[in-house]
């Protein structure tokens, strides 16, 4: 075979060089071909995450009576900053009202931080969980400045807001 030099075209070398040229493109092509199957996957492992999780909690009888509990005791106090004020750290009232921000600060870093779908979550308890955010926001705001700490139930705050802004009421 005579050898060409570079820029010289020659189909006898093209045709041998050919299938490696092949096997390169082909090991390319189904790399990024699994990569895209692993993000898809990926997707649809948050949305069953995000299902399974508000299956739970929706046929859970703890978390039921925790929320009507909670909500009996904030439609007896006027002002749920003023709870704080009123309430014992050690009174069961303040325990489950504690139990259940802590439980909406989990799911919100769980959305916030990818483990639940978002768009799913938002879809099923958005307005719910925007308008907990509205009537424990005073609760917080007193919480923080008796911790002294700017970031307790940070994740509530943070995705609540959000989801106002997106127009979840």
């Amino acid at each position: 075979m005579e050898k060409v030099m570079w820029g010289q075209f020659s189909w006898p070398e093209f045709v041998q060089i050919l299938p490696n040229y092949l096997v390169v493109g082909m090991t390319a092509l189904l790399i990024y071909m699994t990569v895209f199957q692993i993000k898809a996957a990926r997707g649809d492992a948050n949305r069953r995450a995000a299902f399974d999780y508000f299956i739970r909690e929706t046929n859970n009888d703890e978390f039921r009576e925790l929320r009507e509990k909670v909500f009996r005791v904030v439609n007896s106090n006027k002002n749920s900053g003023d709870m704080l004020k009123q309430l014992p750290n050690d009174n069961p009232d303040m325990v489950a009202v504690r139990k259940y921000l802590n439980r909406q600060e989990a799911f919100a870093a769980g959305v916030l931080n990818g483990g639940l779908c978002e768009e799913y979550s938002k879809n099923l308890i958005g307005s719910r969980f925007v308008q907990d955010w509205k009537f424990f926001e005073p609760y917080v705001c007193e919480a923080r400045s008796i911790s002294g700490n700017d970031n307790t139930y940070g994740y509530f705050c943070e995705l609540a807001r959000k989801w106002s802004k997106e127009g979840v009421s």
